[in-house]
């Protein structure tokens, strides 16, 4: 017997007070019981699934892994102000009918970037871009040769040397410049300027807002009986779209390896083309070999070729190659520059 103080015993079957009853067919997890068909389900899905489920945090990263970085046209859009600069300079060319091109973004963007975001001198640049390419079809249309393989550019890429060389810490593009044969009769003028531009369209396409351009020019095997066979017309045209007509900020020229004539005829202002006019004239400096030195000095051993003495950089011969292999691995051209000789 029980007194009437005592607790009433439970029955195993009878849920107690403090126990709150499960779905129906459900036991307590004391108990071995099988569970229902629903609670089965589950319980099997859960154990099938905890094996192969990414924490969130792992999820997070592989997104952020995985994401396409911005292009440098992305990244201008989204300032309100070069977006607006951007539109304006595209309405603008809408309205101008002796204007053909169809100017990508990037290359207005380049224009932009090159002249200080200036809308004015944007257009300036535009038109005697347009005015160059119509002028000189042969060295400024892209869809001739744009691969650089025919047998002219062929022998062009065996007579000179041009190099691109990314600045290792500043937004800068330096390009080196050799001719290999000194024999006038295998300077080809038109196709020398046609690798030059060629080579720096791709490297102003992939970064189309860079500091400026470095141009070092070695005179070692350049001689003035080279230019004869040049045209007096397409230096001087040359020479104007220079001063106005580029998509790129010319940062300097360094003529290395002058020879006494070539300083004299400079300071003379007899060496005019194509650093004619003081935007070029003044960013132009002229050092002998004896003093080569000081170049390596002022652009850092990393940022010069090897075949100089104190340059750390690939040689000329790797960079050229290198340059000549990404333009032959485009599937197009996307626009198009000229650049300076």
């Amino acid at each position: 017997m029980t007194s009437p103080c005592s607790p009433t015993p439970e029955s195993p079957d009878t849920p107690g007070p403090n126990i709150t009853p499960g779905p129906p067919g459900a036991t307590s997890p004391d108990h071995d019981a099988p569970v229902g068909f629903f609670t089965r389900a589950w319980s099997s899905m859960r154990a099938s699934t905890s094996s192969w489920r990414m924490p969130r945090s792992r999820v997070q990263q592989e997104i952020v892994v995985c994401r396409e970085p911005l292009s440098f046209l992305e990244q201008a859009r989204m300032s309100p102000d070069i977006r607006l600069r951007l539109d304006d300079i595209k309405d603008w060319l809408t309205l101008q009918d002796y204007i053909d091109e169809n100017l990508e973004d990037e290359l207005i963007l380049a224009f932009l970037h090159s002249c200080y975001y200036d809308v004015k001198a944007v257009k300036i640049a535009i038109v005697k871009y347009v005015e160059t390419k119509v002028c000189l079809p042969e060295i400024l249309d892209l869809e001739y040769d744009p691969y650089l393989q025919s047998d002219q550019m062929r022998r062009v890429r065996r007579n000179f040397k041009v190099c691109p060389l990314q600045h290792n810490s500043k937004n800068l593009l330096i390009i080196f410049v050799k001719c290999i044969n000194p024999d006038p009769r295998s300077f080809d003028y038109l196709g020398y300027h046609r690798l030059l531009f060629t080579i720096l369209t791709n490297c102003v396409h992939e970064n189309p807002v860079r500091d400026g351009v470095v141009f070092v020019y070695d005179l070692d095997n350049f001689s003035f009986g080279q230019y004869k066979y040049g045209y007096f017309r397409t230096c001087s045209l040359l020479a104007k779209y220079y001063q106005d007509g580029l998509p790129f900020r010319i940062k300097s020229f360094y003529l290395i390896n002058a020879s006494y004539l070539a300083i004299t005829l400079f300071n003379l202002r007899l060496l005019d083309v194509p650093f004619s006019g003081p935007k070029l004239r003044d960013k132009t400096h002229l050092y002998k070999t004896k003093h080569l030195v000081r170049l390596v000095r002022r652009l850092e051993g990393e940022n010069v070729p090897k075949d100089y003495q104190g340059g750390l950089a690939p040689s000329c011969e790797q960079l050229h190659a290198a340059a000549i292999e990404k333009i032959q691995k485009m599937s197009k051209q996307r626009f198009s520059i000229s650049s300076p000789s």
